[in-house]
């Protein structure tokens, strides 16, 4: 019993530090920003640029729901990717460094298998770095390994924004942290016994 209930303790407080994957970075040939929290992910998108990790960056146009009645009212929506965009531009990436790849998005794995088609046009980009909240790295990452699985290797990095709320060390005392542990494990078990299943084909 004190066998296990050390092994739950060990799991347990090292849930946290299992999402976040973190790696030695060099330059890549392209990185793509990720849909979702905004703040913490195109500061780290800007960081890097500056550091010279990148210099083309990728975003995949976000689905934003069922927005068209609000349009035919006359709300004048700016969508989530925009924002990103402009951000990004107002902190020194040049927009001509910037592809935004139309699709609406609804998760990471169509992020994934839109940027695939991209990819698959510009055989000069051999290495992505994925840019997103530090909750977020491992299953992004395992989600474009998946997707990019094919004859071209794509050398596939991540960079948790350290601009991220989520508390690793002790995920549990916070409950913003706490949430991004249980959703982050429920979508990875998603993934893993139904998601990667129904990726297509390139």
């Amino acid at each position: 019993i004190v066998l296990i209930l050390f092994l739950f303790t060990l799991i347990f407080r090292s849930a946290g530090n299992y999402l976040v994957r973190e790696e030695p970075l060099y330059r890549a040939d392209a990185a793509i920003l990720l849909m979702g929290s905004i703040t913490d992910r195109v500061l780290q998108a800007s960081d890097l640029y500056q550091e010279g990790y990148f210099g083309r960056l990728i975003l995949v146009e976000e689905n934003m729901g069922p927005v068209e009645s609000l349009v035919i009212r006359g709300a004048h929506l700016i969508s989530n990717t925009e924002q990103c965009r402009q951000a990004a531009i107002d902190l020194g990436i040049p927009d001509s460094c910037i592809t935004v790849l139309p699709g609406r998005a609804a998760s990471t794995q169509k992020e994934a298998m839109i940027a695939r088609d991209y990819l698959s046009g510009h055989p000069e980009i051999t290495s992505l770095l994925i840019i997103t909240s530090a909750a977020h790295t491992r299953r992004a990452a395992m989600i474009f390994r998946k997707v990019l699985k094919g004859d071209r290797k794509i050398e596939i990095l991540t960079s948790p924004s350290i601009y991220s709320s989520f508390r690793a060390e002790k995920w549990w005392l916070f409950r913003e942290s706490r949430q991004d542990v249980v959703y982050e494990y429920i979508k990875i078990l998603n993934f893993l016994l139904i998601d990667q299943f129904k990726i297509p084909t390139a």
